[in-house]
């Protein structure tokens, strides 16, 4: 695929121009790849030139939103935005 290989190698080229901005998406999506295994994405900033992070629910059930209300306790939130202010 096309598309693909042209997104890895854009990827790459930015690994290596910038690898403290790489570095910090590697922090900021490791901390929040749990939560989209449940129905819970957070988008973060693409280049960091501003701190909004925005949440997607996908609720099927009540139970499910049940679970969800349980896991964004564990939301590390202020991880994320001291990582998005450069203390990292």
């Amino acid at each position: 695929h096309p598309k693909q290989k042209t997104k890895i190698l854009l990827e790459k080229i930015d690994q290596l121009i910038n690898p403290d901005h790489f570095q910090l998406q590697k922090k900021l999506e490791k901390l929040t790849q749990p939560f989209s295994k449940n129905g819970v994405h957070i988008q973060l900033p693409n280049r960091l030139a501003t701190s909004k992070v925005s949440l997607k629910i996908d609720l099927h059930n009540i139970e499910q939103w049940r679970g969800v209300k349980r896991q964004l306790e564990y939301l590390p939130i202020e991880q994320i935005y001291r990582l998005l202010e450069g203390n990292f």
